[in-house]
């Protein structure tokens, strides 16, 4: 996976990623945050920690609870 997240733009990964289902979504994200954690503070871990931000926000959209409708 690190070859996927190294060798591309954060906007096409954003795109790769919209297409997945919620465990391959989680286990991305689950590979993001280790990435920001592990790596020295500089541009490669600002793009993890915005990339995280980004599925954060879209993993609540995308793969929310819905609730049942009565009609």
């Amino acid at each position: 996976m690190e070859a996927f997240f190294n060798h591309l733009n954060p906007a096409i990964i954003r795109r790769v990623m919209r297409k997945m289902n919620q465990k391959e979504f989680e286990d991305c994200m689950k590979f993001i945050v280790d990435q920001a954690l592990k790596l020295e503070p500089g541009t490669k871990r600002d793009m993890y920690v915005s990339m995280f931000g980004w599925c954060q926000e879209y993993h609540r959209k995308a793969f929310a609870k819905k609730e049942p409708s009565l009609f």
